[in-house]
């Protein structure tokens, strides 16, 4: 599968676009055929700065959703390696996107919405 990742710190420029095997997903987690991936700040912290989430390398990427392949629909904004095609998110940190809800639109909301909700 294709994933971004970064091999060490740095602007842009240090994301590549690269080959890697398919996760494996362990206890309680959900392997997900990713459809929309959250792209904002905290994906800068995480390439431009040591402990600013996963250590290099590594996937980049907290925030994103799809579909599992029996159908079920999750969104997730604190997960980890979400720029990818696949990815398995732990079930505790996922929520189910409601039937009408476009995927793009969920996972846009997670965390904006939560900066929303503790800002107002």
């Amino acid at each position: 599968m294709k994933a971004v990742r970064f091999e060490r710190t740095g602007g842009p420029e240090v994301l590549e676009y690269v080959d890697v095997p398919d996760p494996t997903p362990g206890e309680n987690q959900a392997l997900v055929n990713v459809e929309a991936i959250g792209v904002n700040y905290r994906d800068i912290y995480e390439r431009e700065r040591d402990g600013g989430g996963a250590a290099a390398p590594a996937i980049i990427g907290t925030e994103a959703g799809g579909t599992t392949d029996d159908g079920e629909r999750l969104a997730w904004a604190h997960g980890t390696a979400s720029y990818a095609e696949k990815v398995a998110v732990d079930r505790s940190k996922a929520v189910p996107i409601p039937d009408g809800v476009p995927t793009d639109v969920a996972v846009a909301s997670l965390l904006q919405g939560m900066t929303a909700y503790y800002l107002s």
